[in-house]
C-alpha cells in the first residue's frame, strides 16, 4: 500500500490518483461495512476491487460495499431550478430551459447460465444486460438501473424505472469475456457509477474521459449498422428538428 499511494503508476493500477484513493478508503471505512481483516487491510481490499473492475480481472470473491454511498453520490435533480449550464448560455435558453440532463441505455457483457443466453442476447452476438442511466450537465450519473436482459427494449426499461420503489424521478413543469454472473455485474455497474461520480469531484481526469470518449465514438462507428432503433430514432429526430426550427426562426427574426 505504501508503494501504491506514492507511485506515479497509481492511475494505471487502480484508475485513480493517490489522494482520491485515500479519500475513498476513508469514506468506505467510515461506513463500517468493510473492516481490516487478519490478512488484508481496508486499503488492500479496496485496491484489489478497483484493480478488478478497472482491468476486468477475474476474482471469485469480490465483496460489494458501495450501497450506502449510493445516496451520497447518485442524486437526482429536483427540477426546481434551471441548470446553470443552460441558464448561463444563450445558445440553450430558452430552448432547453426544462432539460435536467440526458438518459440512455448501454449494454454490458455478462456471463449467464446455459439456459439463459437467448434472453440476454440482444443487439450483440453475446449475452449482455441492458443498463438504463441518467446523467447531469457535470457528466455525473443521477440514476442507474441495471440488471435487465439484453433483449429487453429501452421503452420497457424506462417504464420500469418510472414505477420502481427507487424510481427515476421526472419533475413536473469492448468486450472481453465477463467473469461475473448477472447479479454480480449489476452490483459492479452501480459501483462503477458511484466511483465515477466520486472521481469527478476529487480527481477529475479530463484526459482519461477524452480517452473513453474516443473509444466509445469508435465503437459507435463500428456497430452503427447493428443499432437499428428506428422508432426511437424518429422520435429523437422530430424533437431535434422542432428545437432546430425554433432556434433558426429566432435567429432570422433577430
Amino acid at each position: 500500500m505504501e508503494y501504491l499511494v506514492h507511485t506515479e503508476q497509481s492511475r494505471d493500477i487502480i484508475r485513480m490518483g493517490p489522494e482520491a484513493f485515500i479519500q475513498l478508503c476513508q469514506r468506505i471505512r467510515a461506513t463500517g461495512l468493510v473492516k481490516d481483516a487478519y490478512r488484508s487491510t481496508v486499503e488492500e481490499q479496496v485496491a484489489k476491487f478497483l484493480h478488478i473492475i478497472g482491468h476486468n480481472v477475474k476474482n471469485r470473491s469480490v465483496s460489494f460495499f458501495f450501497h450506502r454511498l449510493e445516496g451520497e453520490f447518485l442524486i437526482q435533480p429536483n427540477g426546481m431550478l434551471v441548470e446553470p449550464h443552460i441558464l448561463n448560455n444563450n445558445r440553450f435558453v430558452p430552448y432547453f430551459k426544462d432539460c435536467l440532463g440526458a438518459i440512455d441505455e448501454t449494454h454490458v457483457r455478462v456471463k449467464v447460465a446455459r439456459a439463459d443466453p437467448p434472453r440476454f442476447r440482444g443487439r450483440k452476438d453475446w449475452p449482455t444486460q441492458n443498463i438504463f442511466a441518467g446523467c447531469d450537465f457535470d457528466m455525473k450519473f443521477t440514476y442507474v438501473l441495471a440488471g435487465w436482459e439484453g433483449t429487453t427494449s429501452d421503452s420497457r426499461i424506462l417504464k420500469d424505472a418510472l414505477v420502481r420503489d427507487d424510481p427515476l424521478v421526472i419533475p413536473e413543469a469492448s468486450g472481453t469475456d465477463p467473469h461475473y454472473d448477472v447479479d454480480t455485474m449489476t452490483k459492479n455497474v452501480l459501483a462503477c457509477c458511484i466511483l465515477h461520480n466520486f472521481l469527478r469531484g476529487v480527481d477529475n481526469d479530463e484526459s482519461l474521459l477524452e480517452e473513453v470518449n474516443n473509444e466509445l465514438l469508435q465503437e459507435d462507428v463500428q456497430q452503427s449498422t447493428t443499432h437499428a432503433r428506428e422508432h426511437d430514432y424518429r422520435l429523437e429526430c422530430d424533437i431535434r428538428d422542432t428545437i432546430t426550427n425554433e432556434m433558426w426562426q429566432d435567429y432570422v427574426n433577430n
